[in-house]
């Protein structure tokens, strides 16, 4: 996945859609350290930006690894991103992997739709045309157009097998429960 799309990912996430995050949330500490896994993404992406703390990607990938853990799927693909990319820590593609396979096997669009770019591009992973084509399928079930538009272009690169056996894939998938 090129750099450019993994900024634009971080950005998606940082931003959920608008500024909240940058706005003043009282508690936000008290909060993270209490235990909501929201709470600890915001206060990571607050260091991170230096946003009324002093910037600091260290305390960023903490608190955001606290909210990983929780199982909150932003935070696992934030910090699957920061794996993948070595921004903030080493770069570990395994590790990266283990992270963004999490939400997307739990169901979230975004997740699933990272995986397919992680897949279509041969991204610390061998290219695979097929499950690529599951995930942007999977994603693109929910609607997410990005997912769409990749899904289509790669579908114009496969043979017909490899579109009926990723369309199979896609039709038998389900969600893994959480835990």
């Amino acid at each position: 996945m090129t750099k450019r799309i993994l900024a634009l990912l971080l950005a998606c996430l940082v931003l959920g859609g608008s500024y909240s995050f940058m706005q003043s949330w009282p508690g936000i500490r008290v909060k993270a350290e209490m235990g909501d896994a929201k709470a600890q993404l915001r206060l990571g992406f607050r260091y991170e930006e230096g946003e009324g703390v002093q910037k600091n990607m260290f305390e960023a990938v903490k608190w955001c690894r606290m909210a990983a853990e929780r199982g909150y799927a932003r935070a696992q693909i934030y910090l699957g991103i920061r794996y993948h990319v070595g921004s903030g820590m080493a770069r570990d593609d395994a590790e990266a992997l283990n992270w963004l396979r999490k939400p997307a096997e739990h169901g979230d669009a975004e997740g699933q739709r990272v995986m397919g770019m992680i897949y279509k591009d041969g991204e610390g992973v061998p290219r695979d045309a097929v499950e690529a084509y599951k995930w942007l399928n999977l994603s693109a079930a929910q609607e997410d157009d990005f997912a769409i538009s990749q899904r289509n272009e790669l579908e114009r690169t496969m043979t017909s097998e490899q579109v009926e056996a990723a369309q199979k894939l896609s039709r038998e998938w389900r969600p893994k429960p959480m835990q």
